[in-house]
């Protein structure tokens, strides 16, 4: 009995159905943070992802309220291109190589939305680690809603508006 539970165990770990570490996992949080190869901090470095993060329906929307079916289409410099699609918590990520500096855009239901900036390791993880790929939830975190001011990015660079959200959605407004 203990061998059959152990081989489903191990089974079910090898196909990312794992009930504590799974897909919708951590929605919000920067993925590449463990999904990474570099050092003993890439507690999941044997799932590495190159690209990741959650899409919301708003810039200000809590962590658990992500969106499933939004297509996320990522273009290299080298004009490889994958298309992700979001699942139950809103999370996507992929283990493709790809090569910075990247171009991301979002579609949901027929309207789209591109990233204004092309989002480099450099941009996000400061020196541009290897092995870190891009963690979108890295830069795009929820605004104070006392201040109305996103956190910095992880790494310097531009300070987007908030969590990655469907195109249209409306820019939050301070002191509502």
């Amino acid at each position: 009995m203990l061998r059959i539970f152990s081989a489903t165990a191990l089974v079910l770990g090898l196909l990312g159905c794992d009930p504590t570490n799974k897909p919708t996992m951590n929605p919000g949080q920067d993925c590449m943070q463990c999904h990474c190869t570099t050092d003993d901090t890439c507690t999941a470095r044997a799932l590495p992802w190159t690209a990741a993060g959650t899409i919301y329906p708003a810039y200000d929307s809590p962590a658990g309220a992500g969106v499933s079916g939004v297509h996320v289409m990522i273009v290299d410099a080298l004009d490889a291109g994958i298309t992700l699609v979001t699942n139950e918590a809103g999370n996507f990520y992929t283990a493709e190589p790809l090569t910075p500096p990247l171009t991301v855009s979002i579609e949901y239901q027929g309207a789209d939305a591109g990233m204004l900036t092309q989002p480099t390791p450099a941009m996000i993880y400061g020196s541009g680690v290897p092995g870190k790929g891009v963690g979108c939830n890295g830069c795009h975190q929820p605004p104070d809603p006392t201040t109305c001011v996103p956190p910095a990015p992880i790494g310097g660079g531009l300070t987007p508006s908030g969590r990655v959200a469907l195109p249209g959605a409306p820019f939050p407004t301070c002191g509502s």
